[in-house]
């Protein structure tokens, strides 16, 4: 029996080589977890143009992830490190948007640091899934529709830049992952809650907003 397994193990060794390489013992350094088995290895069939494996979402986060890969190779670095950069850059951009919403400085910093020792922020970040890319736009279309709304509604100039850049980051955000529809809802809610604002403000002071309705006209055609 010994002498059977000996020669079988020898004959097996000989159908192989750089055995160095293999993969025994699986850790993150070398293995996908969790939908990562999906959005890491869609990214790789978009960069080689190979029919997609996963399409229950928008392919934008996948082909954001595939540059990664396109950079360092198919392996954990080169399908994390997109992500882990969107994670970043989240940091400034949740402080700009609490430095417009509250006007403090402190109250911004507050509210990035909160972000950046956000423990489901550091798990998403850190892995290939396409929720950060989702909710990287997501912050910012509110922080360009917080700018839209707070504008001096009498010049376009003022409103329809940043209703613009909402817009772009909504059409990003939903290219991601479909759960940026619903932050589009909340998007619409604000949306005409100003116009409603605006109205009212018409109504008591139409001389000074004898442009509502031509405005208006204008921001609805620009949506």
């Amino acid at each position: 029996e010994g002498m059977r397994r000996e020669r079988t193990e020898g004959s097996a060794s000989a159908l192989f080589d750089e055995q160095h390489t293999a993969v025994y013992r699986p850790s993150f350094m070398n293995s996908m977890y969790f939908d990562e088995i999906y959005h890491g290895r869609t990214a790789y069939e978009h960069l080689n143009r190979i029919e997609p494996f996963e399409s229950t979402h928008p392919p934008l986060g996948k082909v954001i992830i595939s540059a990664g890969v396109a950079l360092f190779g198919m392996n954990a670095f080169g399908w994390r490190i997109a992500g882990t950069v969107f994670g970043i850059a989240m940091i400034p951009a949740m402080y700009l948007f609490a430095r417009r919403l509250f006007g403090k400085p402190e109250y911004a910093f507050f509210a990035a640091f909160l972000l950046a020792f956000d423990a489901m922020h550091f798990v998403q970040t850190r892995i290939a899934t396409i929720d950060v890319y989702a909710v990287f736009f997501i912050i910012l279309m509110f922080h360009f529709m917080y700018r839209y709304v707070s504008a001096d509604s009498r010049s376009l100039r003022n409103t329809l830049p940043p209703l613009a850049l909402s817009g772009l980051m909504f059409g990003l955000g939903v290219a991601a992952k479909w759960i940026s529809l619903y932050a589009g809802a909340g998007l619409a809610v604000l949306f005409f809650l100003s116009l409603w604002e605006r109205w009212k403000e018409y109504r008591t002071s139409p001389k000074m907003y004898a442009d509502f309705p031509r405005n208006t006209l204008l921001t609805l055609l620009w949506c």
